[in-house]
């Protein structure tokens, strides 16, 4: 389950990345202007300087990578989260067990190409909704995904922001009606 954690994820950073237009005209920008200066060093006659270039590049791209690589193993082995995927493996969840019955939602991702993901949340939603005494907290980016999880859980109302300004939602599933 690795590698499909890790393609999943991976696949959805560079969905968002690229959707957000700022980041990708960042992206390109940062992209052409570190060609240029390697072309500006080869033309320049001063090939080690393009190759320290090149190499330095190489260097962060490695290091991210095995950052990203331990990240992914340390989500499917952390005891207080469980990853759920879809019986296509294309989307996946994590659900993570907090203390005092808190239950949060975490690391949505899908495949290039999935159409799993709405099925997926569905089958959450229902399972989290049948667990007794669980108190959902989850944080939304914005208002958009904060609307798509209360479409999700009814249950859910937005309780605030965090530190960083994303929406705090919350609900305690209503105890069982004994007769």
């Amino acid at each position: 389950m690795f590698w499909t954690t890790l393609q999943q994820t991976g696949s959805t950073a560079t969905l968002l990345m690229w959707k957000f237009v700022p980041f990708r005209c960042l992206v390109l920008l940062a992209g052409g202007l570190l060609a240029l200066e390697i072309l500006a060093f080869l033309f320049l006659g001063m090939p080690m300087g393009a190759l320290a270039i090149v190499l330095l590049v190489l260097a962060m791209l490695v290091a991210g990578f095995v950052v990203y690589a331990l990240h992914t193993a340390w989500r499917l082995r952390d005891p207080h989260r469980l990853v759920l995927f879809a019986p296509d493996l294309g989307s996946s969840v994590d659900v993570i067990f907090k203390s005092r019955n808190r239950v949060s939602l975490a690391n949505h991702g899908r495949a290039f190409g999935a159409t799993s993901a709405p099925a997926l949340r569905d089958s959450v939603a229902a399972w989290l909704n049948g667990l007794d005494g669980c108190h959902l907290d989850i944080r939304a980016q914005n208002r958009r995904v904060a609307n798509h999880y209360i479409a999700q859980f009814p249950q859910l109302r937005i309780s605030g922001r965090d530190w960083m300004g994303h929406y705090r939602l919350s609900a305690t599933t209503p105890p069982p009606v004994s007769n």
